[in-house]
């Protein structure tokens, strides 16, 4: 289980069934050759789905733990959903991009499977060093 992930153009379809009927909220799926690829169904989309334990520890690991899962302000607080993204998000994950960094200047984009959070291991010399 985890979520669905992506950053898109809204889409809004209605399915008109009569009493089964709904409205579906969601975003343009897209490829681009230039998206990231990991062996994964979502290679080179807009889109990811992490399980909910790697996308909680990867934001608190970049300092985004607040934006997405704040009790009141959270992206994924009320989750499932859809939620505009605004200029005022853009500015926190700058600012976190930022400081990350900073932090860690030698840093790769990446999964590493030498990181073990439940062990303690939070070291890969190609990621640079947590502190």
């Amino acid at each position: 289980m985890g979520y669905n992930l992506g950053i898109g153009q809204l889409e809004i379809s209605i399915t008109d069934e009569g009493l089964d009927s709904y409205i579906d909220i969601s975003f343009k799926a897209e490829k681009h050759k230039n998206a990231p690829a990991y062996g994964e169904p979502t290679d080179f989309t807009n889109s990811r789905c992490p399980s909910y334990t790697s996308w909680h520890e990867s934001m608190k690991f970049v300092g985004l733990k607040d934006l997405f899962f704040n009790k009141y302000t959270g992206i994924l607080e009320n989750h499932p959903g859809t939620v505009p993204l605004k200029k005022e998000h853009k500015k926190i994950i700058d600012k976190a991009y930022k400081l990350f960094y900073e932090k860690y200047p030698n840093v790769v984009a990446g999964y590493s499977s030498k990181i073990d959070l439940e062990n303690g291991i939070f070291e890969d010399k190609r990621l640079g060093r947590r502190k």
